[in-house]
């Protein structure tokens, strides 16, 4: 691993390390662009250029203190022994997204968020499997070692503060070029604290989408609990630049805050298109506890890297197509689904198992239930989950039944599933410790339509206060 660190260096050193290392990277590495010698005596802050390669908004984690600034590396792990990385500061740096990047916005569930279908939209690679761009952003937090967190598992935050734009931004696995679907794992401009959280040592890298031409300047800070804290370090902010388009000198190019003045449509809980889609992958109803609050919502998580987001129920919707259909067998061999539906009828159901490839084409999420964002030694008892009800969208009687477990083992011999709005509500079920992380479950809805599951958490403090929240998914 070639490394090369130069934040707090000065404007001179910074040119002469930039320069200097051109000549001798590989092909893949991102294009530091230099100054010309006349541009010397230019009083404009003049920044380095990169438009390729794999970049990141990088934390460090030293003494104790977290800082951000800019990494740019030939591999998608900037630590690995192989990789040539260099550091900077961020107001150094612009990073260039040009016309190769510009595709438009798909007629797809959930785009009509970032912008109108056929509008057009800047979108960066994500890894080498992408390569219209070469450009590959994402976050890195390998110079954060998980031993000086408060534990193994804990999460580093990234938390946007400060928007400067001509339109929106989105980072996300979701790729409008590709026409994947929009899913709820992005972390965007036009969320209203909108985060995203990513274990230490770790990099990740995602899509990164824009509305308009211009220079966005995005402002964020890092923070995680140390070991031994219970309250969170949290880094100074920081500004990333992006040039997108055709930005004319973006080596000086001030923040353009003209904005595009695109309002999304009006949220329809009957249509799919204008709501936060839970992600075609899997997710969680998960509980959290953090800075004293207790609620209930969604956690999705989105590779390897456990980058994970989080959303409350109002801003999310489960959506289960017609792809998503299953047919109730014939009683056989000791199992019966009859309790579901009758044999030879329909279900649309979220499995508990992953669908695969096939299932993410068909944009078939799987779903289940987390305590793995909370930790044990907050609470003197395991949460407990409750089904409180389930209406229909303007609080009628629900379109069928929803039945939560019916493939958990045991079920079709026999057992009652977690939840089943046969059996009566209110229903409640104690839930796994944080230590075993999460379990996966199937979701089966009787009948199409939009049903409204109030579902609730408790628990009890590790000095016995009692903490609750409920909602509707």
């Amino acid at each position: 691993m070639t490394i090369i660190k130069n934040r707090a260096a000065s404007a001179r050193s910074h040119r002469a390390v930039a320069a200097g290392l051109t000549a001798g990277l590989t092909a893949a590495l991102v294009a530091f662009v230099g100054l010309p010698p006349s541009a010397a005596s230019d009083e404009s802050p003049r920044r380095t250029v990169v438009d390729s390669g794999f970049v990141f908004l990088d934390v460090t984690l030293t003494d104790g203190e977290f800082s951000l600034g800019f990494a740019a590396s030939d591999e998608a792990n900037p630590a690995a022994p192989t990789a040539t990385t260099t550091y900077h500061d961020l107001d150094d740096v612009v990073i260039r997204l040009g016309e190769e990047g510009k595709t438009t916005v798909p007629e797809i569930e959930g785009w009509q968020q970032m912008a109108p279908p056929g509008a057009d939209y800047w979108e960066t690679d994500r890894n080498i499997l992408s390569v219209v761009t070469g450009l590959r952003p994402g976050f890195n937090t390998r110079n954060v070692p998980t031993s000086e967190l408060r534990t193994t598992r804990e999460d580093v935050v990234f938390r946007l503060t400060d928007v400067v734009a001509p339109g929106a931004w989105m980072s996300s696995t979701s790729s409008a070029r590709a026409g994947h679907p929009f899913l709820a794992d992005r972390f965007d401009s036009f969320t209203e604290g909108s985060s995203l959280a990513q274990r230490g040592d770790r990099s990740g890298q995602y899509y990164w989408g824009f509305t308009q031409e211009g220079v966005y300047c995005l402002s964020f800070t890092a923070e995680a609990r140390l070991a031994g804290q219970t309250e969170a370090t949290v880094s100074p902010p920081g500004t990333l630049r992006i040039a997108v388009g055709n930005v004319e000198n973006p080596e000086t190019a001030d923040c353009d805050g003209g904005g595009d003045g695109y309002v999304p449509p009006d949220v329809d809980v009957m249509d799919p298109a204008t709501n936060h889609l839970v992600s075609v992958g899997h997710s969680d109803i998960a509980a959290s506890y953090e800075d004293g609050q207790f609620s209930i919502g969604v956690f999705s998580a989105v590779g390897v890297n456990a980058p994970a987001r989080y959303d409350d129920f109002a801003n999310s919707i489960l959506f289960l197509p017609d792809a998503a259909k299953a047919t109730i067998p014939e009683p056989a061999a000791g199992l019966d689904y009859t309790f579901v539906a009758d044999a030879g009828e329909q279900v649309w159901r979220a499995p508990k198992s992953s669908p695969g490839a096939e299932g993410v084409a068909k944009l078939i999420p799987w779903f289940g239930y987390s305590s793995e964002y909370v930790r044990d030694a907050d609470f003197n008892r395991l949460i407990t989950w409750s089904l409180h009800g389930v209406t229909g969208v303007d609080g009628g009687a629900a379109p069928g039944d929803v039945i939560v477990g019916a493939e958990d083992q045991g079920v079709a011999v026999g057992g009652s599933p977690i939840f089943s709005t046969k059996q009566g509500m209110p229903q409640a079920l104690q839930m796994i410790p944080a230590a075993w992380a999460h379990k996966h479950t199937s979701w089966d809805f009787t009948a199409p339509g939009v049903y409204c599951l109030t579902m609730g958490m408790s628990a009890r403090l590790a000095d016995g206060t009692p903490v609750a929240d409920t909602g509707v998914f």
